[in-house]
């Protein structure tokens, strides 16, 4: 099935916009955050408050389901 069709041009662009734009405002947003645990010259804990985003992510990534190509390949 082809999802596209079943929707309205003006509300597939209007997602469209919605998901490519709420990265730049999270990104501007973390900026500003991490920006206020560093202290001038000194950005060790908001690194480390970046670094342990990865940790659910990858917990995330881990319970993913198997793709077709995967189950193939192997």
């Amino acid at each position: 099935m082809y999802l596209p069709p079943l929707f309205p041009t003006l509300l597939r662009t209007t997602g469209a916009g919605f998901c490519y734009n709420i990265g730049r405002i999270a990104a501007g947003l973390g900026t500003v955050f991490f920006g206020l645990f560093s202290h001038v010259g000194d950005f060790r804990m908001a690194l480390l408050y970046a670094a342990l985003l990865f940790l659910p992510a990858g917990a995330i990534a881990l319970m993913l389901p198997v793709g077709a190509e995967e189950r193939a390949a192997s």
